[in-house]
């Protein structure tokens, strides 16, 4: 069975942790827990519509992250293009649902490397964004 808690939020900046949570498989078998999750509120929200936020850092140097809020599943797909046209990487996420993908850790992030891990050069790109049936365009510039 499962268990839903509810929480009231006094502010969307909000976090929480999870202590002592206790799993069990189907026959009630005990599973360990390894780890404490942490979460922003606000990245366990369904947010009305899909978006992508502004990348950040913006310039930047070694890598930069593209945070996003997808209204509905979809599949989530990254590319990142130099200023011929030519695609440099690809971020598939694969199918992912309803949420705030907004912290470091759930975004989508380019470590500014090419498909062979090749560091690529200083200079301006572009990311196309496919997040479900919306698609984004953002210029990105890249300085070491």
């Amino acid at each position: 069975s499962l268990i839903r808690f509810n929480f009231k939020l006094k502010s969307r900046e909000a976090r929480f942790r999870v202590l002592r949570l206790k799993l069990a498989d189907p026959t009630g078998r005990p599973i360990r827990a390894e780890h404490r999750p942490e979460f922003k509120l606000e990245e366990l929200l369904v947010p009305r519509a899909t978006v992508l936020l502004q990348h950040y850092p913006n310039p930047f140097n070694g890598e930069t992250w593209f945070p996003f809020k997808l209204g509905e599943e979809g599949e989530v797909v990254f590319e990142i293009y130099d200023l011929k046209g030519r695609l440099i990487r690809r971020l598939d996420l694969g199918r992912l649902g309803p949420g705030c993908y907004l912290s470091k850790g759930r975004a989508a992030r380019w470590d500014g490397r090419d498909e062979l891990g090749v560091e690529v050069a200083s200079g301006v790109y572009f990311c196309k964004a496919r997040l479900g049936n919306m698609t984004f365009v953002r210029k990105l510039i890249l300085l070491k």
